[in-house]
């Protein structure tokens, strides 16, 4: 079974339309039949797969298998879209820091921890000073 079959056989146990589920799930019922037969180019976000699972009132047992399901196909396009999110938290933590800040970790994450203990003592002396 692929996940959108899991998604259509929950839907029609529960006598929603496609354009009712889309509704309680905050998108067009044809998103939802993209979805189901399997049309869609994305992958649904992490939001509209939230809702699904609650709209669609599945147990935690069928969340479970869903996600497993769903991990089959688009496991690697959720990999790489996170990946992407990190990458732009790592590049904007840059720029909170000072370049000299930033040289000085690059410096700092080279060293052994003997080194390490070395240089933070002889920081915390110079500051004393």
């Amino acid at each position: 079974m692929k996940y959108y079959n899991f998604i259509r056989d929950k839907r029609n146990t529960l006598g929603y339309s496609t354009r009712e589920l889309g509704k309680k799930v905050g998108v067009s019922g044809s998103y939802i039949s993209m979805i189901e037969n399997d049309k869609i180019t994305n992958p649904p976000s992490e939001e509209v797969l939230r809702k699904l699972c609650t709209e669609l009132n599945f147990s935690e047992e069928e969340i479970k298998k869903f996600y497993e399901l769903l991990d089959e196909k688009l496991l690697p396009e959720r990999v790489l879209r996170q990946i992407k999110e990190l990458k732009k938290e790592i590049i904007n933590h840059k720029r909170k820091i000072s370049p000299l800040e930033y040289e000085l970790h690059k410096e700092f994450e080279g060293l052994n921890e003997e080194q390490k203990e070395k240089v933070l003592k002889f920081i915390k002396e110079f500051i004393k000073k």
